[in-house]
């Protein structure tokens, strides 16, 4: 019974936690199809590069490294119109494959695995996308965190978040947190 209610939890919080995923930065090794209305050679898909670029039609290499895709569609218009290319540029910009975000989900949940970042998610977003904890799973989960070199374990109960407790506890994932269900 216990763990029914932490897998409805989950999937509670899963549903009202859907965010647009062009809030999601850009990064390395994501494909982004970039549509400019009017030219007659598009939709262009193009991967971003290491450096952080892509290849637009008119304008060559474009740097959206960080930008979210809204924030490269705009780039993309201003430097359209700026150089002269069009007047009222209207583009898109759709991220179509996104692999420089990703956490991995690993123990006792049902797909353990690696994850797309798609917008912010939760520790229980993730563990509900990896298809919630085992049977034999624990209520505990390990957040594991590197950043500039220095690693940070955080222990989450899921339990407690699923009856309601300290929401602030149910942190935002960010690209290479590893998230560990250890057995129960």
């Amino acid at each position: 019974m216990k763990k029914c209610l932490v897998c409805l939890g989950m999937l509670m919080m899963l549903l009202t936690g859907w965010a647009n995923a062009g809030d999601v930065p850009v990064g390395p090794g994501d494909v982004l199809r970039v549509t400019i209305y009017g030219d007659t050679n598009q939709p262009t898909e193009t991967r971003v590069t290491e450096s952080g670029n892509i290849t637009v039609p008119f304008l060559g290499e474009v740097r959206v490294l960080g930008l979210s895709s809204t924030e490269a569609e705009q780039k993309i218009a201003r430097q359209l119109r700026d150089k002269g290319y069009m007047k009222d540029p209207q583009v898109n910009v759709l991220v179509t494959s996104m692999v420089s975000q990703q956490v991995a989900v690993l123990g006792q949940v049902a797909k353990p695995g690696r994850y797309v970042l798609d917008g912010p998610r939760t520790v229980t977003d993730m563990v509900a996308n990896a298809g919630g904890v085992t049977p034999d799973g624990g209520d505990i989960v390990t957040l594991v965190r590197t950043r500039d070199g220095v690693t940070t374990r955080q222990q989450i109960n899921l339990w407690e978040l699923s009856m309601g407790g300290d929401p602030s506890k149910n942190v935002v994932l960010e690209r290479d947190d590893v998230l560990m269900v250890d057995r129960a």
